[in-house]
């Protein structure tokens, strides 16, 4: 039970330093607040922050795994392809080092 409990806890540690290093970097926050008050297309968020589409689409990656960033819907191109639409899931994030603890409070978006 307690290295059960243990796992667990480096599981949640993980994730929250993952979440963490994902704030931290300055095109995942651009394309957060991007993406905040309406879903767009990985290529519109390209354009409009003028951040490579590769680079768009590793951190749009990233960001789904984390649960910061959704596909709010998906639509067919004329030619078949899916396109699909990103939106943000939170709004703020607080992140916080107290006697060597992390501690993250993300704040869910209220424009959804």
């Amino acid at each position: 039970m307690v290295r059960e409990s243990k796992h667990l806890q480096l599981a949640k540690y993980d994730v929250d330093q993952k979440i963490v290093c994902e704030l931290a970097n300055l095109q995942s926050r651009i394309i957060l607040f991007s993406i905040k008050r309406q879903s767009k297309l990985a290529e519109e968020i390209s354009q409009e922050n003028n951040i490579p589409l590769s680079t768009v689409y590793l951190k749009l990656k990233n960001m789904e795994n984390l649960a910061l960033i959704f596909v709010e819907r998906i639509e067919l191109s004329e030619r078949g392809r899916r396109l699909r639409y990103f939106r943000s899931r939170i709004s703020e994030a607080e992140i916080t080092i107290e006697k060597s603890k992390l501690g993250i409070v993300l704040v869910p978006n209220k424009h959804l």
